[in-house]
Order: structure tokens, then sequence, then C-alpha cells
């Protein structure tokens, strides 16, 4: 009778050891997945704040004042002789920080002749990704006015 009890009792064992294994072993698999998802989810979000942070910085640009063409609305028009001297006060890492330009390229694109003007070029080391932002402006110079683009490029 002992017998029989002890083999019940060392069946009974097993079984709940084989259920908490299995137990464990799916809540590890549920664990995976889920670490997962995050990383995805956490991936996409870091790639919304990158496209949010190059609209910003686009519109940051494109409404400074020290680029605005007189007797023009900000934001419409960017003198370019005032571009280029921005550009040299710009080649401070100092300055470039106060005007919140950090691992960017800031150009403007003729859209008739195909010349461009780079204001920041900043960033030349590795990223894993980057975002880019146009904005059509009309582009003042000596000469005229022309059509071109400010594309703004982010880097992560």
């Amino acid at each position: 009778m002992v017998v029989r009890k002890s083999i019940k009792a060392q069946i009974k064992v097993t079984e709940t050891t084989a259920i908490l294994i299995i137990f464990f072993i799916l809540l590890i698999f549920g664990l995976v997945f889920y670490s997962h998802f995050q990383k995805r989810s956490i991936k996409a979000f870091k790639d919304d704040i990158l496209e949010k942070q190059t609209v910003i910085n686009a519109i940051k640009v494109a409404f400074l004042p020290e680029l605005a063409c007189p007797n023009e609305p900000i934001g419409t028009c960017i003198d370019v002789q005032k571009m280029e001297s921005l550009k040299t006060i710009l080649e401070n890492k100092q300055n470039l920080l106060y005007y919140g330009f950090n691992k960017l390229t800031i150009k403007l694109e003729n859209k008739i002749n195909g010349e461009s003007t780079t204001l920041v070029d900043e960033y030349r080391g590795n990223f894993t990704k980057k975002s880019t932002f146009s904005i059509p402006v009309l582009a003042k110079t000596q000469t005229g006015k022309y059509f071109a683009i400010l594309s703004i490029t982010q880097y992560d």
C-alpha cells in the first residue's frame, strides 16, 4: 500500500514539474516576443522624432530673419547674399549650436540653372537614418529673383 501511494506521489510530482517547465518555456517565449515588439516600436518612434525634427529645422531656417529679403514677408523669400554672410557666421560651432542646428545639411538649390548654395554641411560621420524635407522659396540675388528649393537633411 505504501509503495502505491509513493508511485502516485512521484507521478504527480513529475507532472507538476513538467507543467512548470512548460509554463516557464511559454513565459520565456512571451518575453522574447514582447521585447522584439518593443524594439520595433522604439525604432518607429525614433524615426518619427527624426522626421519631426527635420520639419522643425526646415521651418526654423525658412523663417530666419537673418535670411529674409527686404520688403518681403519672412518665410517666402531668402536673400542669397545674406545666406553667404550667415554661412561664415555658422562656421563657428558655438553659433551653429545657438541656432539649434546639429547633424544636418542645409542647401538652397536653384531649379532654373541647377546651382546650389550650401548653408550648413555639418554632418559627415556615420549615420543610421536620414530624413530630408524641402520647402519651395523665392531666392533673391543681385541680378533678380528665382524659384529655389530649400532642402534640410537631418541625420541620426
